[in-house]
């Protein structure tokens, strides 16, 4: 399996099949072999009921249905236990990371990447979150330093190598996707993409729930790894994976 792609999932049933089907249309013209990862974080909405019909179509798709709201982060987390894919991206169920940019990330691990973050170009979002933003990159910056200023999102490309290696522990109350990753991988790049408008409904992020995850972010990531550190980096001999010439 060349690509797994892992999206979380919560009140989408109306983006949902825009966004499978430009995963779709991506993947008949692209030479890999694919899965799609769909994690339904407690939607109270028909999402629950789409996803189970999306099961019979002639897509390669694989659902976990949580039985509570754990956050995109956590759903995340626990989606990487079902991928089979020499390298997963990660996107959102809104439609604003775009498909069409699948390509660059690609490339990026073509050239040996084994973790790439798409970052915006421009930004379209409330000025909160973009405030958010920047704090999370100001506690990446101080640390991460082997991210050497790169930035983290949402949209990203991992290669099994490093994904394996970071739910290789079980974990239990607050995930941060990324600074799971971080420790594990060889050679991280940033790469610009373009972000699409939101089309339907408004984003669930808050700045009570941005400053939770902010704080979240400082004590487990922060402190407990000046103090002891989250994380032990341990081998593993699984295959990662080299992507067929000329693909992108």
């Amino acid at each position: 399996m060349d690509i797994s792609i892992l999206i979380p999932v919560y009140n989408s049933e109306k983006s949902l099949p825009i966004l499978l089907s430009q995963l779709a249309t991506f993947f008949e013209s692209a030479p890999l072999s694919y899965e799609v990862v769909l994690v339904n974080d407690a939607s109270t909405d028909g999402t629950k009921g789409y996803l189970e019909k999306s099961l019979d179509s002639k897509m390669p798709i694989k659902v976990l249905d949580l039985p509570c709201n754990v956050g995109q982060q956590m759903a995340l987390f626990k989606g990487l236990s079902l991928c089979c894919g020499d390298y997963v991206i990660t996107c959102d169920d809104d439609l604003q990371h775009l498909i069409s940019e699948f390509p660059k990330l690609l490339k990026a691990a073509g050239e040996g990447a084994d973790l790439v973050f798409g970052i915006y170009d421009t930004y379209k979002g409330h000025s909160f979150r973009q405030g958010g933003s920047k704090v999370v990159g100001a506690f990446f910056r101080v640390f991460y330093p082997e991210l050497n200023g790169l930035r983290v999102s949402s949209f990203r490309l991992i290669k099994q190598s490093v994904y394996k290696q970071a739910i290789a522990k079980d974990k239990h109350g607050f995930v941060y996707l990324s600074a799971e990753l971080i420790p594990y991988a060889e050679h991280i790049v940033n790469i610009s993409v373009k972000q699409r408008e939101r089309i339907f409904g408004k984003s669930g992020y808050t700045i009570k729930k941005l400053v939770s995850v902010t704080c979240k972010l400082f004590w487990y990531y922060g402190l407990k790894k000046i103090t002891g550190g989250r994380h032990v980096k341990t081998s593993h001999d699984g295959w990662g994976g080299k992507l067929p010439n000329k693909w992108y």
